[in-house]
């Protein structure tokens, strides 16, 4: 009995081992099978539930005593300094977008998303600075140029995440996703940078140049400075982690060591590039540009390596992502209340009248700057979209152009997301070396930047797949659609082939396999490949 027990084992092993060459063989061969069903974008249902988890939690804290886990959140909200947030988050989140970028598009199109992430950045601050001041009358409510370029700064920086998820399933041109990938892994640099040289002049700091020219030089003297720094120290992180890669491989280290310099590299390269005052996330994404240029720094072209590479970073990036759209969701919840808040008690402090009147009356001047905030959101998108389009000639000379279409798209795609709150939380936390009106502004601030976040969450993610099919870019061109059946029908022959060619070798290992669970696990006939070549 023991010895049946001990072939019926042996049987087993025998099974498990020829589905495992038949895997391998299947994948190495046709890297093709990997390729279409993985994605590196975290689905959108989950980081939507993280968001909604947030909000939730932070809501019940106003009225419910929620012990450690309130305290918890109170700190995870106000944590100090606010740039520790951007330490733990920003560089594995850059890394992974940086190294997943289609390089060959990212290179055609650099103009154009340097553009983007700088020039259309810079451009809608400034000119957002006439419209808020004086065409919504806001210098008659206590704020100055650098309150409304201040605000600007702070709604500069986009997130991808929930974009290229929806065009991942809902399709849409490939060089406007690199585009608006590469804009959102670029401009969190520009927004910096503008932000703290807004917030300085905010707090009081007059060192600095004060005419409008001059303001306008520093900006540029400062963003050509930190990007230059940030590329250089990226790319040398970069080289000097392709160079150590190379040498560990020829000692034999194995995939999850190399792996775990990668993310290393990217922690380098960030706090590097900061402590020199240069930009930490240029560096940072410079070095995952380098990853993406060098095929993930020449690792091992092996579907094992491949397939542990991915898993890493994915795994990583949507922990990171999820973290951060639950820190997104409590903080606007936060900062719309405290905000409020804020407002009415400054304005209360202010008006020398009974209770009643006093608070008619602050009610009345909260609802006086909230009727203005659509018209704020109108226009940051209505510049976006104009700013685009008035660098078309740019793009012509680089040979490539940005259809009024795709401008439309990528001007509704400009969602904003955590960073922007983060420096709202800046805001809050600053001691504001002015005047006792100027709190009212400041927590006008923070209201409009989270009313901004959540209506591009709740408005414009939803509508996306809308806008993709009302300009007509959801469409996958016949050719690209004539290559995939072609790719498609080459795999599910090759696998057929390859099946029926270890069936036929009659090879003692394959004693007694069975064969159509062998067929069941590398089956390529499912409905996904068919809608992934337009059949059907």
């Amino acid at each position: 009995r023991e010895r049946e027990r001990e072939r019926a084992r042996e049987r087993e092993r025998e099974k498990d081992c020829c589905v495992l060459i038949a895997k391998r063989h299947y994948t190495h061969t046709h890297p093709l099978s990997l390729s279409l069903s993985h994605t590196h974008t975290p689905p959108l249902p989950s980081l939507c539930s993280a968001l909604t988890t947030g909000a939730a939690l932070q809501a019940m804290t106003f009225s419910l005593n929620l012990g450690r886990l309130g305290n918890a959140l109170a700190w995870f909200l106000g944590i100090q300094p606010y740039e520790l947030f951007f330490y733990i988050f920003l560089p594995p989140l850059l890394a992974d977008a940086g190294v997943r970028i289609d390089w060959f598009l990212f290179r055609r199109q650099v103009v154009q998303i340097l553009t983007a992430a700088f020039l259309v950045v810079g451009g809608t601050t400034g000119l957002m600075i006439p419209l808020l001041l004086y065409g919504l009358r806001l210098v008659d409510r206590g704020w100055t140029w650098a309150h409304v370029a201040l605000l600007g700064s702070m709604l500069a920086s986009t997130d991808a995440v929930a974009i290229l998820d929806v065009m991942k399933v809902r399709g849409g041109p490939r060089r406007l996703r690199v585009l608006l990938e590469g804009e959102s892994l670029l401009n969190d640099a520009s927004s910096f940078t503008l932000f703290t040289i807004f917030l300085a002049r905010v707090l009081g700091d007059t060192s600095g140049p004060q005419s409008g020219a001059g303001v306008a030089g520093l900006v540029i003297a400062n963003m050509l400075k930190l990007a230059a720094g940030g590329l250089v120290i990226g790319a040398a992180v970069g080289a000097a982690a392709h160079v150590v890669l190379r040498w560990m491989r020829a000692r034999g280290a194995g995939v999850d060591q190399q792996v775990a310099l990668t993310l290393a590299g990217g922690y380098l390269a960030f706090y590097g590039a900061n402590s020199v005052h240069l930009s930490g996330v240029v560096a940072v994404a410079v070095f995952g540009l380098y990853g993406a240029a060098t095929s993930t720094w020449d690792l091992p072209p092996t579907p094992g390596a491949a397939a542990a590479f991915a898993a890493f970073w994915d795994a990583l990036s949507f922990v990171a992502n999820a973290t951060v759209f639950f820190f997104t969701g409590a903080a606007i919840v936060n900062f719309f209340v405290r905000s409020a808040r804020d407002m009415r008690r400054e304005e209360l402090a202010g008006l020398p009248l009974a209770n009643a009147s006093a608070a008619a009356l602050a009610d009345r001047d909260l609802w006086a700057g909230l009727w203005r905030f659509p018209f704020v959101y109108a226009i940051v998108f209505g510049l976006r979209f104009a700013l685009l389009v008035a660098f078309r000639p740019l793009f012509r000379l680089e040979g490539s152009d940005l259809p009024v279409r795709e401008a439309a798209f990528a001007t509704v795609a400009g969602l904003r997301g955590s960073v922007a709150l983060i420096l709202a939380q800046a805001v809050i936390t600053s001691d504001f070396n002015a005047p006792a009106d100027q709190a009212k502004v400041r927590a006008e601030i923070v209201l409009w930047t989270a009313l901004f976040v959540l209506c591009t969450l709740l408005i414009n993610a939803p509508t996306l797949p809308w806008w993709l099919r009302v300009l007509k870019l959801d469409a996958i061109p016949e050719a690209r659609l004539a290559l995939r059946r072609r790719a498609v029908g080459a795999l599910r022959a090759h696998t057929a082939k390859v099946v029926d060619g270890l069936r036929a070798d009659g090879e003692d290992a394959f004693a007694g396999v069975d064969w159509g669970r062998v067929r069941e696990f590398v089956d390529v006939s499912g409905a996904e490949f068919d809608d992934f070549a337009g059949v059907g």
